[in-house]
């Protein structure tokens, strides 16, 4: 096949793993995430590969040239904060509202960056990793050690009642049934994790009602918060010094994966060439 006429032999890019169809219910209502054809078209033969075949559709919607003062490290993270992206966008976070994020892994981390970035205050986070947490003082106006801090003395201590919207980056039931309390009248909770098929969340449907809350959840991203993930992440004072902690070959991927099951570290990234 010819070399599309976009690109030049040689140019780093960001390829995105899906794109929308454009043309199902879905999609012509505006919910790209959704397409119903969303993974038939994907990078062949998949991730951790030398080489990569990307279907047209891919190339038009989702491959994204990537500027020469990025490094591959945190260009690899496009994808990961385009997700991000899509859950802040969607409970509608906004300068000066409080936020609760459930998790200090990647994801966690990364909406709280994103967060800042948005303008949120003040901003909790909670997790179970001594190292995260640290990490996550850089970021977050309150951080929490869930296992031996109390959460929602940190909350009121923070918001004098409650938080305006709350994102749970952990696939946890119990994580989601306690953080509903601290939702402030009027909030919003993404439930942005996936659950296991069989989770159940119970949430009272009189607080729903009366209080008018928006329980709610997200997957994935669409092409233009993959496009704006990349332009954030090119802007200097985005991502903070240290959230990408290793970088590994393919072949030591085994190794980083283990590592990553025993949440050490932060963020591991492959590399062709990876950093000394």
């Amino acid at each position: 096949a010819s070399l599309n006429p976009m690109f030049e032999p040689g140019q780093r890019v960001v390829v995105a793993p899906y794109v929308p169809c454009l043309h199902c219910t879905s999609c012509r209502r505006g919910h790209y995430s959704l397409c119903d054809r969303l993974f038939e078209a994907f990078p062949e033969p998949g991730g951790f590969t030398e080489m990569l075949r990307v279907p047209s559709r891919i190339v038009e919607q989702g491959v994204l040239t990537v500027p020469d003062h990025l490094d591959d490290a945190t260009a690899s993270l496009t994808e990961p904060l385009a997700c991000c992206l899509h859950g802040l966008e969607a409970i509608h976070v906004q300068a000066g509202e409080s936020l609760l994020i459930i998790g200090d892994g990647p994801m966690g981390l990364l909406q709280a960056m994103l967060g800042k970035q948005l303008g949120a205050a003040p901003i909790i986070l909670s997790g179970m990793a001594p190292h995260r947490l640290d990490f996550a003082r850089q970021i977050a106006d309150v951080v929490v050690n869930s296992r031996t801090d109390d959460l929602g003395a940190a909350v009121n201590e923070a918001t004098g009642g409650g938080v305006d919207k709350i994102v749970v980056s952990v696939a946890s039931e119990e994580a989601v049934h306690g953080a509903m309390p601290f939702l402030r009248k009027g909030g919003a909770i993404n439930l942005f994790a996936g659950m296991p098929q069989d989770a159940a969340v119970t949430v009272s449907s009189s607080r729903i009602h009366y209080d008018e809350l928006t329980v709610l959840g997200t997957f994935g991203f669409w092409p233009v918060h993959f496009r704006r993930a990349l332009e954030l992440l090119s802007s200097k004072d985005f991502l903070c010094p240290g959230f990408v902690t290793t970088t590994v070959t393919l072949d030591n991927m085994r190794e980083a994966l283990e590592a990553a099951g025993r949440y050490e570290g932060i963020k591991a990234v492959m590399l062709r060439d990876p950093a000394p």
